[in-house]
């Protein structure tokens, strides 16, 4: 065959050398959103003065340029671009009420437009050494924001442990690169993936996508590698809008739009399922634990993400696709409205129901078999995947909402539950049925059959456990769960101790003397 043929090294050496050039006059229109932000930045960082109206002009024309970009795109380019810049626009918005009085804003606004940069650079090129540029661009320029403000040890910290893992994925992502250039002959992403639907599985072709999905875990903050997500918090309310509803969602975005490639490799989608299905489940079970709403806000973006993976392990590659553009807006919404949400949750908290153990084993059988009910309609609009796995979301969402009825309160007060109920399938057949044309051209189906059920029995598992814990706070299980549990199970004091030991952080002076005594000591003894 023609593949066998090629020489892959000088064919590699001559990607690297004409690829910035090749994507430059091959495709102008899916690059105006990039270039509009990186001209943005520029033009921030000449004129400081006029930092924030340059920053808002060019992310309120970015989804207009977006919207331009449609014919040289994807429809699944189109639509995580979308998403990028649109929820750029509103938060650097946000963020010119919320910094007000803030010092070097300008700086702020240029590192700002250069992390859009790097994150629509990832979503609109067709070739894998940009698409591994722009998100180095885009983690260094986060970096940036992520210290923005007055010194602060614990967000250096933070920082520094965010860096280190960026770095070993920069490394991991490259290597995937070398090996699928090699295996392919080519960098260009739309020659890979017509290679991959035909079956083409060169020798290095796995072991690529196996350090693909490694550098998604390690930018996901997949457990243990989480633990610079949850004490980012530290970063100004527009970062963590940016950061939880954007930039971590691009991970599980490369992996859908290379979906071809992925079904070819079942032992990457293998690693997926394990890291999600670890992470969804442990980050779950401790965001019941934290004290601080804003905590456990972290904590989910690590749980969604757990999810999200999962979804991509067992072929629900549509799935996912809803599954990142539902939690970004929602994510956004939460973090740039966070004094109402805080108090909304903790108002939830505070009146919540606890269901006996009773209702949670009555409710779980009467929402599966409503469910299964309903499972022809899935069917006929998802595929088997993600009718399958959706059937078991479904499952575990209703599921509380039956347990916590207020069944005391007469039959007026159960219409929000039977509401609920029968528009929350209705509604997720509908988002499936919207998302069918985009996802026409992504193949859909588990490689390892038993993927989705093993996925279904860790889920289904989780939600025993919640079942048992928010039911029986004082039972031998929420006991032995819960100082576990609060401390993250303890996965990243350990992952700290040991990469701090390799490369310790810098923590200013000025950092270090403004926190409090025992943080103090513990950051001293963490550098």
């Amino acid at each position: 065959m023609y593949f066998t043929e090629v020489r892959p090294v000088p064919r590699f050496l001559s990607s690297l050398t004409g690829v910035l050039v090749t994507d430059l006059t091959a495709t102008p229109l899916a690059l105006l959103a990039p270039v509009a932000f990186a001209a943005g930045a520029l033009v921030a960082r000449l004129r400081p003065a006029r930092a924030w109206r340059i920053g808002l002009g060019v992310t309120i024309a970015a989804p207009v340029l977006a919207l331009l970009a449609f014919p040289a795109l994807t429809a699944v380019s189109r639509v995580m671009l979308l998403l990028i810049t649109g929820i750029g626009a509103v938060t650097l918005r946000f963020s010119e009420r919320y910094l007000d009085g803030e010092r070097e804003t300008a700086s702020f606004v240029q590192w700002f437009l250069l992390t859009l940069t790097g994150a629509s650079l990832v979503v609109t090129t067709q070739d894998l050494v940009v698409l591994a540029l722009g998100w180095t661009l885009t983690s260094l320029s986060l970096h940036q924001l992520l210290t923005f403000g007055a010194p602060r040890a614990a967000a250096e910290v933070a920082a520094h442990k965010k860096f280190l893992l960026s770095r070993l994925a920069d490394v991991s992502m490259l290597t995937a690169v070398v090996l699928l250039a090699r295996a392919y002959g080519s960098t260009d992403i739309l020659s890979i993936l017509d290679q991959a639907r035909a079956g083409v599985a060169p020798a290095g072709a796995s072991l690529g996508a196996m350090f693909l999905a490694l550098t998604v875990v390690l930018r996901s903050a997949q457990l243990p590698f989480h633990g610079w997500l949850i004490q980012v918090m530290e970063a100004p309310t527009p970062v963590s809008a940016l950061l939880h509803a954007g930039v971590v969602n691009l991970g599980a975005y490369v992996l859908i739009s290379l979906a071809p490639l992925m079904l070819l490799a079942p032992a990457a989608l293998i690693v997926l399922l394990a890291f999600g299905l670890l992470s969804a489940t442990l980050a779950a079970l401790t965001s019941l634990a934290q004290p601080s709403i804003k905590g456990a806000l972290a904590w989910s973006t690590c749980a969604q993400m757990g999810f999200v993976l999962v979804e991509i392990g067992v072929g629900a590659f549509d799935l996912a696709l809803l599954h990142i553009a539902g939690h970004a807006a929602y994510k956004a919404y939460a973090f740039l409205s966070s004094g109402s949400t805080v108090s909304n949750a903790a108002q939830r908290r505070n009146t919540s129901l606890r269901p006996s153990l009773t209702r949670w084993a009555i409710s779980f059988p009467l929402a599966a078999g409503f469910v299964w009910m309903l499972a022809p309609l899935g069917r006929d609009v998802m595929s088997q995947p993600a009718a399958l796995f959706g059937s078991v979301l479904l499952v575990l969402a209703i599921t509380p909402a039956l347990a916590t009825a207020p069944l005391n309160r007469g039959l007026r007060a159960l219409w929000p539950t039977a509401a609920m109920m029968a528009g929350l399938p209705l509604l997720y057949a509908m988002w499936h049925a919207m998302l069918a044309p985009l996802t026409a051209n992504v193949p859909q189906g588990a490689i390892v059959a038993w993927a989705p059920w093993v996925a279904a029995v860790g889920l289904t598992a989780l939600l025993a456990t919640y079942a048992i814990v928010t039911s029986a706070s004082q039972s031998a299980l929420a006991k032995a769960l819960y100082p576990h549990a609060i401390a993250g199970f303890h996965l990243d004091a350990l992952f700290t101790r040991l990469t701090f030991r390799v490369w310790p952080p810098s923590i200013t002076p000025r950092a270090l003397r403004a926190a409090p005594e025992r943080a103090r000591l513990r950051l001293e003894r963490a550098a």
